[in-house]
């Protein structure tokens, strides 16, 4: 799932309702990834971030690590466009 917001924000991302770990990426304007949360797991209330960020991409869990994303990887979007 991609999350898009009209602005950086820095909140906190909950998993509480969650039934399976996901790999969560924090992306900023520039489409650089600021921060990497793997195997994110079940009921944690509230995933602390450090980073601004306008993007987060929710992956299914061990995404992360098998096409080795990083912080300062960029991240492009084609085909997405308003409903």
């Amino acid at each position: 799932m991609l999350f898009v917001f009209p602005t950086q924000v820095r909140y906190f991302f909950t998993m509480a309702p969650m039934r399976f770990a996901l790999d969560v990426i924090l992306i900023d304007e520039r489409g650089e990834v600021v921060e990497v949360i793997e195997k994110a797991q079940p009921g944690v209330p509230n995933l602390a971030v450090s980073n601004p960020y306008k993007y987060v991409l929710e992956l299914n869990a061990g995404t992360v690590h098998a096409h080795g994303i990083r912080v300062g990887d960029g991240m492009r979007a084609t085909g997405i466009g308003r409903p």
